[in-house]
């Protein structure tokens, strides 16, 4: 990843230090602010608005990457989101040899990823960005089921397809079906996609089927 030279630099840096994160291997940009982003939530958790400050991330060129490669071909797993540049998307996707999970992010930055889709292990779209990705709309559980399928024919090898309150579609080439979400009183909900990949990831790297993984991403988001 990539910090800035300012105070949430350093309380990113004093947290992972805390929690056992290394981030020797990380770009600090000299008198750049780091990634930020702010949300205004309703009454029901749910984010109205957003403004983010990610400039910092065109730091994260293909050049930085290739001097990273054997750290990063050496991982069980290669967590990537979208607010990546697309040049380092693709060198990613072009280079990294680990399974490569991929966060859209936001319907905006999504249509990075598509060139490079046979190159991703997983990806993770919510409805929307998934609609967008591949250029059609996504409604009943048929189609959230067909397009699950597309990706998969398009080259990924495990999708999750999240659905809000309605759960999450997950898909491979053994098994498909959908995993409903648990009752339960949302206070916000910024987070639960990012929660809901690192749970899933954990379900990979501890060779669970895929059914596991959407199970244990979906515990997750609930306690983000």
């Amino acid at each position: 990843t990539v910090l800035g030279d300012d105070y949430h630099a350093d309380e990113i840096s004093d947290q992972c230090e805390e929690l056992g994160i290394s981030l020797k291997h990380s770009l600090k940009v000299k008198d750049e602010h780091s990634s930020m982003y702010i949300c205004i939530n309703d009454e029901k958790g749910e984010m109205q608005m957003a403004v983010s400050v990610m400039e910092v991330n065109d730091e994260l060129t293909p050049a930085f990457f290739e001097t990273k490669l054997d750290v990063i071909n050496g991982a069980s797993a290669v967590i990537m989101d979208l607010n990546l540049s697309a040049s380092a998307v693709k060198y990613l996707c072009s280079h990294v040899t680990a399974p490569i999970f991929v966060d859209p992010v936001s319907t905006r930055k999504a249509l990075k990823i598509k060139p490079c889709l046979k190159n991703v292990y997983a990806i993770k779209p919510n409805r929307m960005e998934a609609e967008l990705i591949l250029g059609r709309k996504i409604k009943t559980d048929e189609e959230i089921l067909s397009a699950a399928q597309r990706f998969l024919d398009l080259g990924v090898k495990r999708v999750f397809i999240s659905l809000a309150e309605k759960g999450v579609c997950y898909a491979d080439r053994n098994e498909s079906g959908f995993v409903r979400v648990q009752k339960t009183k949302v206070v916000n909900t910024t987070g639960c996609g990012d929660a809901f990949t690192a749970g899933s990831v954990v379900g990979f790297v501890n060779n669970k089927t895929i059914r596991e993984c959407a199970e244990m991403g979906q515990r997750a988001s609930r306690i983000c």
